[in-house]
């Protein structure tokens, strides 16, 4: 299955657009196709509201994610909630975007304050290598 794109010009929807082939590192194209992955999936994670994410002050803005080139840092409570709003945006992120995540360079921390049974059981659950 291809990813399809629409566009909106001047408030209209354009047809659907499906691609047939991705973009290739070089194109001019790539920088614009990943802002636009970059927020969609900022947005996403934005919707599960305060079950994924910090504040670092009672003032300040609720922080749920950080994007540096391809790397992306998911920040959450060692949770059942933020762990479900976690996977589901992601697994609907791959959907919508037409990525994949690699699971063999995917990690997750915890605080030492996490007990080690549940952050073993959150890192096998997503799949993913657990730093310590």
């Amino acid at each position: 299955m291809h990813p399809r794109f629409a566009l909106l010009i001047n408030g209209k929807q354009t047809s659907w657009i499906e691609a047939t082939c991705g973009f290739r590192q070089g194109s001019p194209l790539s920088p614009y196709a990943f802002i636009l992955c970059s927020e969609l999936l900022s947005r996403a994670l934005q919707l599960q509201g305060y079950s994924i994410g910090i504040s670092l002050s009672p003032v300040g803005p609720h922080i749920s994610n950080l994007l540096y080139a391809d790397n992306i840092l998911l920040i959450g409570a060692a949770s059942l909630t933020a762990l479900g709003a976690i996977r589901s945006t992601l697994e609907n992120y791959c959907k919508w975007a037409g990525q994949c995540i690699n699971l063999s360079k995917s990690m997750v921390l915890f605080s030492k304050a996490t007990p080690s049974w549940k952050a073993n059981w959150i890192a096998r659950s997503l799949s993913f290598q657990q730093v310590t």
